[in-house]
């Protein structure tokens, strides 16, 4: 009888001796190590002589065959069993037929307010995220950039390592779960697995004032990823009224605490994350049907891209309100901000351009398959190494920042200054400053 495709059958078999150095495998077999000759026991035995920089050379997932079942390490497997499972629709017993007979049939509106609710929110979220990143990033700009190039050196390194020292000490001493870009959190709770205290408001919180400092220290980070998370997590803490960590319980929206209509309203988080984070709304709704989203259907659709439209709405309105504030526009007046546009443009294509694009698209494939083994390689080889070392994690970005500051400020003195020229073309409508670097639109003094 065939095994069911849901079930995930994995063999526990002893480690392969071409595993093993000569001198692990020698010592094993003489009983010299450890006894029983178990599996847990040869785990262990291997990982003390060899070490954490063996997790970097050793055959893992990145570079099994899928038709391969993957081996299980007592460590794995003990990870594994410590995230419980959740359903994604509620278990059919009475006690569930009892509460569904006393839900209101085909009431909709609820949904609707809650999913426009979660994008104005988030839009909201957004917008005061971007606009601290910016207010931080000027002010250390500002204060260093008038000072002699060792003076100015040393006042932006040591206000990027004190941002990121701040970022890192944030999440590896307050909130942990808010580590990363917290979309393998994400997608992992859609897919059934219920990660403890990702969507708390605490990683909430400190997830909002990490990416701040991070991407204002210099490091080379970005908000879109955090943005994911952040939505996500305003998806499940507004859908369902109710925080442990605040004990905050409204007797509001209470027919969407279950686990099909959380996780559809984290799904709608995520879409509308990925939508400020990008301004582009349909991009939102593609991103958490292509990637993120475990069950679909078409109502969800169309309710997913009604929150995305929300927070686009909101994050406009609110850009064009700093504006107005500020005298340099009207408030409701919504801008381009089209990245990478193109007008006008006097560049001719011809068919010959199709085989060099071929090239430099099997080229970039074929690196892109070698960073991707490499990344998983090193993250693996980092995780053994900061294992319970936490000042460990706080410092590594703080030397990060460190080493790219000081490249930015020193990498320049190599290169001469060039004079720049300045010109108008007037079929583009344009100012431009041209140097051998090439050409860029300025203000250039009629």
């Amino acid at each position: 009888m065939p095994k069911p495709r849901g079930v995930l059958h994995v063999p526990l078999v002893p480690i392969p001796e071409d595993t093993l150095d000569d001198a692990v495998d020698a010592e094993l077999r003489n009983g010299a190590g450890p006894s029983g000759y178990g599996l847990e026991a040869e785990e262990d035995y291997v990982r003390e002589r060899r070490g954490p920089w063996a997790t970097f050379f050793q055959r893992g997932s990145d570079v099994e065959s899928a038709r391969v079942n993957h081996h299980y390490t007592r460590e794995e497997r003990g990870r594994l069993n410590a995230v419980e499972g959740v359903d994604y629709f509620s278990p059919n017993s009475e006690v569930y037929r009892e509460w569904l007979r006393s839900q209101p049939h085909r009431r909709t509106w609820d949904r609707w307010l809650m999913m426009g609710t979660i994008g104005a929110f988030t839009g909201f979220v957004g917008y005061c995220l971007y606009l601290a990143i910016n207010y931080v990033s000027m002010a250390k700009h500002q204060i260093f950039w008038r000072f002699t190039a060792g003076l100015s050196w040393f006042l932006n390194t040591s206000m990027s390592v004190g941002l990121a020292f701040c970022a890192a000490w944030t999440v590896v001493f307050v909130a942990p779960a808010a580590a990363g870009s917290g979309v393998p959190e994400v997608m992992a709770f859609l897919n059934g697995l219920n990660i403890p205290k990702v969507f708390n408001i605490r990683t909430f919180l400190v997830k909002l004032v990490s990416t701040c400092l991070a991407v204002s220290s210099g490091l080379p980070v970005g908000p879109e990823g955090p943005m994911i998370h952040i939505g996500a997590a305003i998806g499940a803490g507004l859908s369902q009224t109710h925080s442990t960590t605040l004990g905050l319980d409204l007797e509001v929206f209470e027919r969407f605490r279950n686990p099909k209509d959380k996780r559809d309203f984290v799904t709608a988080g995520a879409a509308v994350g990925a939508a400020v984070a990008f301004e582009a709304p349909i991009g939102g709704l593609l991103f958490a049907f292509e990637e993120v989203a475990s069950f679909w259907q078409q109502s969800l659709c169309w309710q997913i891209f009604f929150a995305c439209v929300c927070s686009i709405l909101s994050l406009g309105l609110l850009r064009s309100a700093e504006k107005a504030l500020g005298g340099e526009g009207h408030f409701g007046l919504f801008e381009s901000t089209t990245l990478f546009e193109v007008k006008n443009s006097l560049l001719k294509t011809h068919i010959v351009m199709v085989i060099p694009a071929v090239v430099i698209g099997v080229i970039c494939g074929l690196v892109g398959i070698v960073f991707t083994v490499m990344n998983l390689k090193v993250s693996r080889l980092r995780d053994e190494l900061m294992k319970e070392r936490k000042w460990w994690r706080v410092w590594e970005p703080c030397i990060l920042a460190f080493i790219f500051v000081t490249g930015t400020v020193v990498l320049p003195m190599f290169f001469p200054c060039l004079e720049a020229h300045c010109f108008i073309n007037e079929q583009v409508g344009l100012s431009f400053s041209s140097t051998l670097a090439g050409c860029w639109p300025v203000q250039c003094s009629q």
